[in-house]
């Protein structure tokens, strides 16, 4: 397989799982504020990374990603009949970390500015 239709599968499958949390079609209360921020698919296609970033205290995130985990299986239905494939991929769901990544070296840098006097 091609890297390039692999990255064009990944790309459909965050915009329709996007697609599914901003239309309101998934109906549970733990799922907040949530961003599929991308989406990463094993070359056969059996299992897709969906990496997310969701708001809140800790719970509420966590809360979020339970309620990403149990509705995988609407997902992966709704991917099957969109994308007219008979095998979605598995869905494993994993926070994304860049976004907390940027704000820890955002703040390091303030704290450097500060102390040198930029």
């Amino acid at each position: 397989m091609s890297e390039t239709r692999t990255q064009r599968v990944a790309d459909q499958i965050q915009r329709e799982i996007a697609s599914l949390l901003t239309n309101g079609q998934l109906k549970d209360p733990r799922l907040g504020f949530v961003t599929i921020t991308g989406v990463e698919v094993t070359a056969d296609f059996m299992e897709a990374k969906v990496y997310f970033v969701a708001h809140g205290s800790d719970a509420e995130v966590e809360g979020t990603r339970e309620a990403l985990v149990d509705n995988a299986g609407k997902m992966r239905s709704h991917l099957g009949r969109a994308m007219r494939i008979h095998h979605a991929p598995e869905l494993r769901f994993v926070q994304d970390p860049s976004i907390d990544e940027g704000e820890k070296i955002d703040r390091l840098l303030k704290e450097v500015r500060d102390k040198e006097g930029w």
